[in-house]
């Protein structure tokens, strides 16, 4: 699977815009996403990863990891109805909410590792 699919699997528009929240090259994730692939045999984890954080939605350990990224980053944490957060859907603010997808997207991939 291709980095900008596994963007957008993770919820984000596409690599470019991880590349913007990350500060990190078009061609350091790429380089990354390849090392992952070879590390995890063949094939990246990250969407399944992904499906098991949805299915997380409303567990201690999701609290456990919003409080988490509350404390790391500054921002308003005004959250969405909980009905949204299966489509992504977390905090009011979008810039905020992507940057706690790509925050997940790390959680889930330390967990793989």
């Amino acid at each position: 699977m291709k980095p900008s699919e596994e963007c957008k699997i993770a919820g984000l528009d596409s690599l470019n815009e991880l590349t913007v929240l990350s500060g990190k090259s078009r061609q350091t994730l790429t380089n990354w996403h390849y090392c992952l692939t070879v590390f995890l045999g063949g094939r990246s984890k990250v969407s399944k990863k992904m499906n098991k954080e949805i299915k997380m939605l409303g567990t201690k350990e999701h609290y456990e990891v919003m409080a988490e990224f509350e404390k790391s980053f500054r921002g308003r944490f005004d959250k969405e109805p909980k009905e949204l957060w299966k489509k992504g859907r977390v905090y009011q603010d979008g810039g905020l909410n992507n940057l706690y997808k790509v925050f997940l997207l790390g959680y889930s991939l330390g967990k793989v590792a």
